[in-house]
């Protein structure tokens, strides 16, 4: 039976279409109007929130589950995201079974069949699981009608997810296919390689996902899918007291009290929040590979903290400032000034865990070598890091202001909306984080910007893609 589409481990896709999006995201197109609805955020809401925050709860199960409810009763969905806080991997062993389990989790359980967890998907909606390095995310799309069915069914994969040997090799197939996916596009490629260097992200290969077997998968599961590891976050059209009781009921026997639980740790699964005090290391040697592409790429990234940091507000306006829009410092110095490059900027995605990661792709009409590129992209760098690195006023109230407004246009959504919450909830940060982080964009100053710019930027790595003559 065909893996449907509604169950797939949505991971590595979810990160391909972010990082496509920014490939695409400054090249004009239908993206332009988003990048006037940004210039327009910046304008009318400068120096804060750029958008009222809904009536966000915070209630706590009788095992101790978060959940986070925010109801918007002239919405037509329910949004119903499940976060699970996962622990570091150090081996690719250790990687292959968190991603197995977490891909099977919806291939049966032990109340239903492999068929019958998929007419249940098919009956509440939709069904999608995220994982990136310090968590998992299980999103359900439904309605307030078929509330029962959306959290039975989640409630199920929490607690009663079936590892036997056909649910494995379903998931092994699917992790197999999503990387294949992955390795066929070049800037994806490149993307990941930087990404596993500079995060020490772990990729495990058909080997090791083979080697997972029921026993390593049930013991996964038991000891990290636990009350305290867990937070809720509801959004849409629902009743609060109907939600709560719902989850309660079918929520009372999953793992241990959370009186019985070793606590659970702040911070990301990474070492990016706490820098040595040592000198940081010269950049690393630039890597070059071929690329199955006629364009070539250079990408530059350097390690970011995680949200619960006090630096990470900044290091998000530093990203903006880099990178973000068509007057930023990459667009302006390299496409702009250069003429070099069609799709420039830089990417930070942080609830992936991944760098700050400044690019440019370019086609051999261009003709200039891929060092000349990089040394290029290489100098945006050096220009904040430097002991007499200077950013202007009207920089730095553009790079404030656009992410103010970036910010404000992630809550356009509703799977936005539900997510973002549950995110800051499950990593430290607690959930009003997403209420005050505009206010907390908006008072960077250009101190913070050079002191973070000289703590991230100077660990550096770099590759380059070069597309075949």
């Amino acid at each position: 039976m065909a893996i449907p589409g509604a169950l797939r481990d949505g991971t590595k896709r979810t990160r391909e279409r972010r990082v496509n999006y920014c490939r695409r995201r400054y090249s004009g197109g239908p993206l332009a109007f988003r990048f006037i609805c940004l210039l327009v955020l910046s304008l009318f809401f400068p120096q804060s929130s750029a958008y009222a925050l809904r009536d966000a709860q915070l209630s706590r199960l009788t095992d101790g589950v978060r959940v986070i409810v925010q109801p918007e009763p002239e919405s037509s969905a329910m949004v119903l995201n499940v976060f699970v806080r996962e622990p570091p991997t150090t081996t690719a062993g250790e990687e292959a079974a968190r991603r197995m389990v977490n891909s099977a989790l919806f291939f049966g359980s032990t109340h239903r069949s492999y068929e019958d967890t998929v007419n249940a998907v098919n009956r509440v909606g939709s069904v999608q699981t995220t994982q990136t390095p310090d968590f998992l995310c299980i999103t359900c799309i439904t309605t307030a009608a078929k509330y029962r069915d959306a959290i039975f069914l989640v409630s199920e994969a929490l607690k009663n997810a079936l590892f036997d040997a056909e649910a494995l090799e379903r998931a092994r197939v699917a992790l197999i296919r999503q990387a294949d996916e992955r390795t066929s596009d070049a800037f994806i490629t490149a993307f990941d390689r930087l990404s596993r260097k500079v995060m020490a992200h772990i990729e495990p290969d058909a080997v090791q996902l083979r080697h997972v077997t029921s026993e390593l998968a049930i013991s996964y599961h038991k000891r990290y899918f636990l009350p305290v590891r867990t937070v809720i976050s509801v959004a849409g059209n629902f009743d609060i007291g109907l939600i709560l009781r719902s989850l309660d009921n079918n929520l009372i026997d999953y793992g241990p009290p959370l009186s019985e639980s070793a606590p659970l740790p702040g911070g990301a699964n990474r070492q990016t929040g706490v820098k040595p005090q040592t000198p940081a290391p010269e950049a690393q040697p630039t890597e070059q590979v071929n690329a199955k592409s006629h364009v070539s790429f250079a990408l530059l990234a350097a390690e970011t903290p995680p949200v619960s940091d006090p630096d990470y507000p900044a290091v998000h306006v530093l990203n903006n400032l880099l990178g973000g829009g068509h007057a930023s410092r990459i667009y302006q110095r390299i496409r702009e000034a250069a003429g070099i490059g069609y799709n420039v900027g830089a990417t930070l995605q942080e609830d992936q865990s991944d760098p700050l990661t400044a690019y440019v792709e370019w086609h051999a009409s261009h003709q200039i070598s891929g060092v000349e590129v990089m040394k290029l992209l290489r100098a945006q760098f050096d220009s904040l890091i430097s002991t007499h690195a200077q950013i202007t006023d009207a920089e730095m109230e553009r790079a404030r202001n656009f992410s103010i407004g970036q910010y404000a246009l992630k809550h356009e959504r509703l799977l936005e909306r539900a997510y973002l919450p549950g995110w800051y909830e499950v990593m430290g940060a607690g959930y009003r984080f997403d209420h005050d982080l505009p206010d907390r964009l908006a008072a960077v100053s250009r101190e913070d910007l050079l002191r973070v710019a000289s703590r991230y930027l100077s660990r550096n790595a770099s590759i380059l893609a070069i597309a075949a003559p």
